[in-house]
Protein backbone atom coordinates (compact mmCIF):
# COMPACT_ATOMS: atom_id res chain seq x y z
CA UNK A 1 0.00 0.00 0.00
CA UNK A 2 2.57 2.53 0.85
CA UNK A 3 4.35 2.31 -2.52
CA UNK A 4 0.97 2.70 -4.47
CA UNK A 5 0.66 5.65 -2.02
CA UNK A 6 4.50 7.04 -3.11
CA UNK A 7 3.35 6.55 -6.70
CA UNK A 8 0.03 8.61 -6.71
CA UNK A 9 1.78 10.94 -5.02
CA UNK A 10 4.84 11.33 -6.98
CA UNK A 11 2.25 11.86 -10.51
CA UNK A 12 -0.36 14.10 -8.76
CA UNK A 13 1.65 15.90 -6.14
CA UNK A 14 0.43 16.13 -1.91
CA UNK A 15 -2.60 17.73 -2.28
CA UNK A 16 -4.13 14.48 -3.84
CA UNK A 17 -3.89 13.09 -0.03
CA UNK A 18 -6.73 15.65 1.15
CA UNK A 19 -9.01 14.76 -2.15
CA UNK A 20 -11.95 12.27 -1.88
CA UNK A 21 -11.03 10.62 -4.67
CA UNK A 22 -7.13 9.68 -3.15
CA UNK A 23 -8.68 6.26 -1.87
CA UNK A 24 -10.13 5.56 -4.88
CA UNK A 25 -6.54 5.90 -6.56
CA UNK A 26 -4.91 3.39 -3.98
CA UNK A 27 -7.84 1.26 -5.38
CA UNK A 28 -7.61 1.34 -8.57
CA UNK A 29 -3.68 1.01 -8.55
CA UNK A 30 -4.45 -2.54 -6.27
CA UNK A 31 -3.16 -0.67 -3.40
CA UNK A 32 -5.28 -2.55 -0.80
CA UNK A 33 -3.80 -6.02 -2.08
CA UNK A 34 -1.51 -6.60 0.73
CA UNK A 35 -3.75 -5.84 3.32
CA UNK A 36 -7.24 -7.42 2.39
CA UNK A 37 -8.01 -8.83 5.30
CA UNK A 38 -7.85 -5.80 6.79
CA UNK A 39 -9.71 -2.49 6.64
CA UNK A 40 -7.34 -0.05 5.92
CA UNK A 41 -9.57 1.42 3.05
CA UNK A 42 -12.17 2.74 5.49
CA UNK A 43 -9.33 3.79 7.67
CA UNK A 44 -7.80 5.84 4.91
CA UNK A 45 -11.40 6.91 4.11
CA UNK A 46 -12.10 8.34 7.69
CA UNK A 47 -8.86 9.67 7.94
CA UNK A 48 -9.21 11.82 4.59
CA UNK A 49 -12.81 12.94 5.76
CA UNK A 50 -11.86 13.93 9.17
CA UNK A 51 -9.10 16.61 8.11
CA UNK A 52 -5.89 14.41 9.22
CA UNK A 53 -3.95 14.67 6.47
CA UNK A 54 -4.06 18.23 5.95
CA UNK A 55 -3.13 18.48 9.35
CA UNK A 56 -0.36 15.58 8.74
CA UNK A 57 0.70 18.04 5.65
CA UNK A 58 0.71 21.14 7.88
CA UNK A 59 3.32 19.25 10.58
CA UNK A 60 5.73 18.84 7.40
CA UNK A 61 7.56 15.73 8.74
CA UNK A 62 7.18 12.49 10.64
CA UNK A 63 8.07 13.28 14.33
CA UNK A 64 6.45 12.67 17.69
CA UNK A 65 3.36 15.43 16.85
CA UNK A 66 2.48 13.45 13.55
CA UNK A 67 3.16 10.21 15.85
CA UNK A 68 0.54 12.04 18.64
CA UNK A 69 -1.62 12.78 15.57
CA UNK A 70 -2.02 9.11 14.54
CA UNK A 71 -2.80 8.14 17.80
CA UNK A 72 -5.79 11.13 18.24
CA UNK A 73 -7.31 9.59 15.33
CA UNK A 74 -7.25 5.59 16.63
CA UNK A 75 -8.28 7.22 19.97
CA UNK A 76 -11.74 9.12 18.03
CA UNK A 77 -12.19 6.52 15.68
CA UNK A 78 -11.98 3.25 18.41
CA UNK A 79 -9.17 1.84 16.41
CA UNK A 80 -6.02 0.29 17.81
CA UNK A 81 -3.36 2.68 17.72
CA UNK A 82 -0.94 0.28 16.05
CA UNK A 83 -3.10 0.34 13.00
CA UNK A 84 -3.57 3.57 12.47
CA UNK A 85 0.23 4.57 13.25
CA UNK A 86 0.69 2.28 10.56
CA UNK A 87 -1.69 4.15 8.14
CA UNK A 88 0.02 7.47 8.67
CA UNK A 89 3.34 5.96 7.97
CA UNK A 90 2.32 4.84 5.14
CA UNK A 91 1.03 8.51 4.18
CA UNK A 92 4.80 9.61 5.08
CA UNK A 93 6.54 7.57 2.98
CA UNK A 94 4.62 8.43 0.33
CA UNK A 95 5.30 11.83 1.22
CA UNK A 96 9.11 10.96 1.71
CA UNK A 97 9.60 11.94 5.09
CA UNK A 98 10.22 8.36 5.88
CA UNK A 99 13.17 5.92 4.28
CA UNK A 100 12.34 2.70 5.81
CA UNK A 101 8.56 0.83 4.82
CA UNK A 102 5.74 1.12 7.59
CA UNK A 103 5.88 -2.37 9.66
CA UNK A 104 2.47 -3.91 8.68
CA UNK A 105 0.34 -4.84 11.97
CA UNK A 106 -0.36 -8.80 12.63
CA UNK A 107 -3.50 -8.02 14.07
CA UNK A 108 -6.52 -8.81 12.54
CA UNK A 109 -8.72 -6.89 14.97
CA UNK A 110 -7.35 -3.51 14.17
CA UNK A 111 -11.17 -1.83 15.55
CA UNK A 112 -11.49 -1.89 19.25
CA UNK A 113 -14.47 -2.84 20.87
CA UNK A 114 -16.66 0.04 22.08
CA UNK A 115 -17.86 -3.17 24.67
CA UNK A 116 -14.75 -4.12 26.23
CA UNK A 117 -12.76 -1.79 28.52
CA UNK A 118 -9.08 -0.97 27.50
CA UNK A 119 -7.64 -2.46 30.30
CA UNK A 120 -4.07 -1.39 29.11
CA UNK A 121 -5.11 2.11 29.70
CA UNK A 122 -5.79 1.97 33.53
CA UNK A 123 -4.91 4.61 35.02
CA UNK A 124 -2.82 6.14 32.17
CA UNK A 125 -6.13 7.02 30.23
CA UNK A 126 -6.00 10.35 31.10
CA UNK A 127 -2.86 10.96 30.13
CA UNK A 128 -3.44 10.07 26.55
CA UNK A 129 -6.44 12.09 26.68
CA UNK A 130 -3.90 15.14 28.00
CA UNK A 131 -1.25 13.91 25.24
CA UNK A 132 -3.95 13.91 22.37
CA UNK A 133 -5.59 16.84 22.81
CA UNK A 134 -1.74 18.53 23.45
CA UNK A 135 -1.40 16.95 19.66
CA UNK A 136 -4.75 18.83 18.66
CA UNK A 137 -3.58 21.99 19.96
CA UNK A 138 -0.40 21.86 17.78
CA UNK A 139 -2.22 20.62 14.86
CA UNK A 140 -4.35 24.10 15.26
CA UNK A 141 -1.31 25.81 15.94
CA UNK A 142 0.17 25.05 12.82
CA UNK A 143 -2.76 26.01 11.09
CA UNK A 144 -2.49 29.12 12.43
CA UNK A 145 0.76 29.53 11.63
CA UNK A 146 0.16 28.53 8.13
CA UNK A 147 -2.37 31.22 7.54
CA UNK A 148 -0.09 33.68 9.32
CA UNK A 149 2.44 33.26 6.29
CA UNK A 150 0.15 33.02 3.61
CA UNK A 151 -1.16 36.75 5.25
CA UNK A 152 2.55 37.75 4.79
CA UNK A 153 3.07 36.47 1.56
CA UNK A 154 0.19 38.74 0.38
CA UNK A 155 1.15 41.17 2.04
CA UNK A 156 4.56 41.10 0.65
CA UNK A 157 3.42 40.34 -3.14
CA UNK A 158 1.34 43.83 -2.65
CA UNK A 159 3.98 45.43 -1.60
CA UNK A 160 5.68 44.59 -4.66
CA UNK A 161 3.25 45.37 -7.14
CA UNK A 162 2.88 48.68 -5.47
CA UNK A 163 6.39 49.60 -5.56
CA UNK A 164 6.08 48.17 -9.48
CA UNK A 165 3.39 50.19 -10.20
CA UNK A 166 5.20 53.71 -8.47
CA UNK A 167 8.69 52.63 -10.52
CA UNK A 168 6.55 52.80 -13.93
CA UNK A 169 5.46 56.20 -13.04
CA UNK A 170 8.37 57.85 -12.55
CA UNK A 171 9.92 56.02 -15.83
CA UNK A 172 6.52 56.94 -17.59
CA UNK A 173 7.18 61.04 -15.82
CA UNK A 174 11.37 60.72 -16.95
CA UNK A 175 9.86 59.79 -20.89
CA UNK A 176 7.41 62.71 -20.60
CA UNK A 177 10.39 65.36 -19.05
CA UNK A 178 12.80 64.06 -21.85
CA UNK A 179 9.84 64.24 -24.84
CA UNK A 180 9.07 67.95 -23.56
CA UNK A 181 12.88 69.04 -23.68
CA UNK A 182 13.52 67.58 -27.00
CA UNK A 183 10.52 69.39 -28.27
CA UNK A 184 11.40 72.82 -27.27
CA UNK A 185 14.82 71.98 -28.69
CA UNK A 186 13.53 71.26 -31.93
CA UNK A 187 11.35 74.56 -31.65
CA UNK A 188 14.57 76.53 -30.62
CA UNK A 189 16.19 75.40 -33.78
CA UNK A 190 13.19 76.07 -36.21
CA UNK A 191 13.00 79.38 -35.04
CA UNK A 192 17.00 80.50 -35.45
CA UNK A 193 16.71 78.94 -39.10
CA UNK A 194 13.55 80.93 -39.42
CA UNK A 195 15.38 84.16 -38.37
CA UNK A 196 18.48 83.33 -40.50
CA UNK A 197 16.81 82.64 -43.51
CA UNK A 198 14.42 86.21 -42.89
CA UNK A 199 17.96 88.06 -42.61
CA UNK A 200 19.35 86.29 -46.08
CA UNK A 201 16.53 87.74 -47.81
CA UNK A 202 17.74 90.66 -50.22
CA UNK A 203 16.30 94.30 -49.55
CA UNK A 204 15.88 96.88 -52.08
CA UNK A 205 17.49 100.05 -50.92
CA UNK A 206 17.32 101.97 -54.68
CA UNK A 207 15.97 105.48 -54.02
CA UNK A 208 12.52 105.89 -55.55
CA UNK A 209 13.59 107.65 -59.46
CA UNK A 210 12.01 111.53 -58.90
CA UNK A 211 9.86 112.96 -61.31
CA UNK A 212 12.08 115.19 -64.23
CA UNK A 213 10.44 118.87 -64.52
CA UNK A 214 10.78 120.10 -68.19
CA UNK A 215 10.97 123.99 -68.46
CA UNK A 216 11.20 124.54 -71.96
CA UNK A 217 8.26 124.24 -74.41
CA UNK A 218 10.27 123.02 -77.25
CA UNK A 219 9.43 119.59 -78.58
CA UNK A 220 12.17 117.01 -78.05
CA UNK A 221 13.54 116.10 -81.78
CA UNK A 222 13.40 112.43 -82.87
CA UNK A 223 16.45 110.56 -82.77
CA UNK A 224 16.70 109.42 -85.96
CA UNK A 225 19.60 107.08 -85.25
CA UNK A 226 17.23 105.18 -82.78
CA UNK A 227 16.70 101.26 -83.59
CA UNK A 228 13.03 100.81 -85.36
CA UNK A 229 10.55 98.75 -83.22
CA UNK A 230 10.08 95.68 -84.60
CA UNK A 231 6.07 94.27 -84.15
CA UNK A 232 5.57 91.29 -82.32
CA UNK A 233 5.11 88.26 -83.85
CA UNK A 234 1.48 86.65 -83.15
CA UNK A 235 1.28 82.80 -82.85
CA UNK A 236 -1.41 80.90 -83.63
CA UNK A 237 -3.41 79.31 -80.66
CA UNK A 238 -2.18 75.99 -80.28
CA UNK A 239 -4.75 73.35 -81.41
CA UNK A 240 -6.02 71.13 -77.77
CA UNK A 241 -4.94 67.51 -77.86
CA UNK A 242 -6.24 65.03 -76.55
CA UNK A 243 -4.72 63.17 -73.28
CA UNK A 244 -3.65 60.53 -74.46
CA UNK A 245 -4.07 58.57 -71.20
CA UNK A 246 -7.75 59.45 -70.82
CA UNK A 247 -10.36 56.60 -72.74
CA UNK A 248 -14.39 58.17 -73.02
CA UNK A 249 -17.06 55.66 -71.97
CA UNK A 250 -20.60 55.66 -72.22
CA UNK A 251 -20.77 55.91 -68.74
CA UNK A 252 -17.93 58.20 -67.77
CA UNK A 253 -14.13 59.23 -67.98
CA UNK A 254 -11.21 56.53 -67.66
CA UNK A 255 -7.92 58.03 -66.98
CA UNK A 256 -4.69 55.93 -66.67
CA UNK A 257 -2.36 56.99 -63.85
CA UNK A 258 0.82 55.63 -65.23
CA UNK A 259 -0.05 55.80 -68.90
CA UNK A 260 0.24 52.11 -69.34
CA UNK A 261 -3.26 50.81 -70.03
CA UNK A 262 -5.00 53.97 -71.86
CA UNK A 263 -7.25 52.42 -73.99
CA UNK A 264 -8.22 50.10 -71.61
CA UNK A 265 -9.34 49.65 -68.12
CA UNK A 266 -6.77 48.29 -66.37
CA UNK A 267 -4.17 49.29 -63.91
CA UNK A 268 -3.66 52.13 -61.41
CA UNK A 269 -6.21 55.12 -62.50
CA UNK A 270 -9.35 57.24 -61.96
CA UNK A 271 -12.54 56.32 -62.91
CA UNK A 272 -15.07 58.98 -63.25
CA UNK A 273 -18.82 58.33 -63.65
CA UNK A 274 -21.25 60.76 -65.68
CA UNK A 275 -24.33 58.94 -64.55
CA UNK A 276 -25.29 56.36 -62.13
CA UNK A 277 -24.22 52.70 -63.09
CA UNK A 278 -23.62 49.65 -61.32
CA UNK A 279 -19.91 49.29 -60.58
CA UNK A 280 -18.33 46.38 -62.69
CA UNK A 281 -17.90 43.48 -60.31
CA UNK A 282 -19.77 45.02 -57.52
CA UNK A 283 -23.57 43.75 -58.15
CA UNK A 284 -25.58 46.16 -55.99
CA UNK A 285 -23.39 48.88 -55.69
CA UNK A 286 -24.53 52.06 -57.81
CA UNK A 287 -22.64 55.22 -58.48
CA UNK A 288 -24.12 58.74 -58.79
CA UNK A 289 -23.03 61.46 -61.07
CA UNK A 290 -19.56 62.61 -60.04
CA UNK A 291 -18.76 60.04 -58.08
CA UNK A 292 -15.43 58.37 -59.45
CA UNK A 293 -13.32 55.78 -58.28
CA UNK A 294 -9.14 55.33 -57.69
CA UNK A 295 -7.20 52.62 -57.40
CA UNK A 296 -6.20 49.24 -59.15
CA UNK A 297 -8.54 48.05 -61.78
CA UNK A 298 -8.79 44.49 -63.35
CA UNK A 299 -10.39 44.45 -66.62
CA UNK A 300 -12.89 46.56 -65.74
CA UNK A 301 -13.46 45.85 -61.74
CA UNK A 302 -12.02 48.23 -59.44
CA UNK A 303 -10.28 45.72 -56.69
CA UNK A 304 -8.15 47.33 -53.92
CA UNK A 305 -9.65 51.06 -54.79
CA UNK A 306 -11.43 53.75 -53.15
CA UNK A 307 -15.14 55.07 -54.23
CA UNK A 308 -15.13 58.80 -53.47
CA UNK A 309 -18.31 61.00 -53.71
CA UNK A 310 -18.33 64.17 -56.39
CA UNK A 311 -17.75 65.95 -53.02
CA UNK A 312 -14.53 63.96 -52.20
CA UNK A 313 -16.02 61.92 -49.36
CA UNK A 314 -14.73 58.23 -49.05
CA UNK A 315 -17.67 56.06 -49.94
CA UNK A 316 -16.61 52.74 -49.75
CA UNK A 317 -13.09 50.58 -49.81
CA UNK A 318 -13.55 48.21 -52.85
CA UNK A 319 -10.90 45.42 -51.15
CA UNK A 320 -10.77 42.86 -53.44
CA UNK A 321 -13.65 41.85 -56.27
CA UNK A 322 -17.31 40.50 -54.99
CA UNK A 323 -17.36 38.14 -57.83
Amino acid sequence: MHVIIKKIIKNRGTDIICSNIFVNCIDDEGGFADVEARPYKKILKNVVQDGYTRKLLDIGKWNAEAELLARSFARKNKLQEEAALYAFSCLAYGLGWLHTYPALSSARQVFASSQQPNISQGSGEKDSQDIVKDAEERAKAAEQRAKEAERVAKEAEEARLRAEEQIRLQNEKKKLIIFLLIAACIGLLIGILVVFLIQRQPQNTAPNPQPTITTTTEKPKQDRTSTPVTPPIVKDKPKTKTNPKQLKLSYGTWESKNGMSPNSINGEGILTYNKSVEITGWPGKITEKGDYIKGRFVNGKPENAYWFSKDVKLKEFLHGSSE
